[in-house]
């Protein structure tokens, strides 16, 4: 019915002036007498007995009546626009006023009667639509018949909107949950093999060996720009590579999907790889970590293991840092051992740390002491820590 809601308001005086004195009415010489009670779907609920009497009045009237009133307010919508309009006109805006209430409470008991518990289909057809889906699950459920459906579900009437947010949206929301579920489920057999079979080269290296060999595979000879770190997620990915492959994967088209999946895959597993090893590295304490230079010594490729040593080295010194500025004293300690230390050098070379000019002799000793101590932890991360808080500081003189 393509009536919509304004206009039956932008009409709601003359339908006053008209009067409703009686509800029955003359559509094409046929006489029809619409109930005049309209109940809610609460009250209905709590008296399904008196809904089912409802239903039972409701389905012989919708069922002969619906296809005439719905053509009957298309000319009658047009005759409005085009100006056309008599106040005869208006005896049918009576009886689809009354019709409008006997179907909102035909609405109403037929929904309150309805369950979200009823069982969800086992397959599914993408041309199945919203309505047919209500056609099976609830008027097959209530044994109504195709018009009393419609009448029920029509986007048209002007009570539609409350009942589709209430029931009818909650039944969707399930069925196309349970719909996703199908299909990502034969989704899942469809590309399964395809996904181990991209996996096996992979499937017994440890996350060295496996980045490596993603490399080996990537990269192509003498490619200075290569670089997987526009790969690197953000946070590692729950999902294993099957389900990351499905969530990630466009399998639209009938074109180069094998080559969609293998991507893929490789950019799973070199994630995995690399968050295998930062785990690993950044369990480590730090000076064990900075002392153990293993990681580039064989491999020093863009992405390589290397890259993701430096990036745990990284971490455990913005950490380190960032303790640094959360407690002075313990900064404060830590910076005066460096200092000492340098002090330390002074006093054994038997130089003023204050003296304005050094024996050359012993300045080059000073200059690479200095480098040694302050450029090694803890004293280069507490020197970064004082930097970022905008202290001032001196190499020969501590923290008060």
């Amino acid at each position: 019915m393509k009536m919509k809601k304004n206009f039956f308001i932008s009409l709601g005086a003359a339908i006053v002036l008209a009067g409703v004195s009686s509800m029955t009415y003359a559509i094409e010489n046929i006489e029809l007498n619409y109930p005049k009670d309209l109940q809610t779907k609460d009250y209905y609920s709590k008296n399904p007995d008196k809904a089912k009497e409802v239903l039972a009045q409701c389905e012989p009237i919708a069922q002969r009546e619906y296809k005439s009133i719905e053509k009957q307010a298309d000319q009658i919508e047009d005759k409005f626009k085009d100006k056309d309009f008599s106040f005869g006109d208006l005896n049918y805006f009576e009886m689809l006023n009354a019709y409008q209430v006997f179907a909102e409470n035909c609405a109403n008991a037929g929904l309150s009667l309805l369950t979200l518990e009823l069982p969800m289909p086992t397959t599914f057809d993408e041309k199945t639509s919203d309505y047919d889906v209500f056609k099976q699950f609830y008027g097959e459920k209530l044994e109504l018949k195709v018009p009393f459906v419609r009448l029920i579900h029509n986007s048209s009437l002007f009570f539609y909107q409350e009942l589709y947010s209430d029931k009818l949206d909650r039944f969707y929301q399930k069925y196309r949950i349970a719909q996703n579920e199908f299909e990502r489920a034969n989704l899942r057999k469809q590309v399964s093999a395809k996904v181990e079979q991209e996996i096996a080269p992979f499937k017994d290296l440890n996350w060295q060996q496996g980045i490596a060999k993603l490399i080996s595979v990537l990269m192509k000879p003498n490619d200075r720009s290569f670089s997987l770190d526009y790969w690197v997620e953000t946070e590692e990915s729950e999902l294993n590579t099957l389900d990351y492959v499905i969530n990630h994967t466009d399998f639209s088209g009938s074109t180069r999907i094998d080559d969609r999946i293998r991507n893929n895959v490789r950019h799973h597993l070199y994630n995995k790889f690399y968050f295998t090893g930062l785990k690993e590295l950044l369990a480590k304490p730090y000076l064990e970590l900075i002392k153990d230079t293993s990681y580039c010594q064989t491999d020093r490729r863009p992405s390589s293991a290397c890259s993701v040593y430096n990036k745990a080295v990284e971490k455990q010194q913005n950490q380190l840092i960032e303790n640094y500025m959360k407690d002075f004293d313990s900064l404060k300690k830590d910076y005066n051992q460096c200092v000492a230390q340098f002090e330390a050098h002074y006093q054994s070379l038997n130089v003023d740390k204050k003296a304005e000019t050094i024996p050359r002799e012993a300045y080059d000793s000073i200059v690479n002491k200095e480098k040694e101590i302050f450029q090694s932890y803890p004293c280069n991360l507490a020197q970064q820590a004082l930097q970022n808080l905008n202290l001032s500081f001196s190499h020969i003189d501590k923290l008060d």
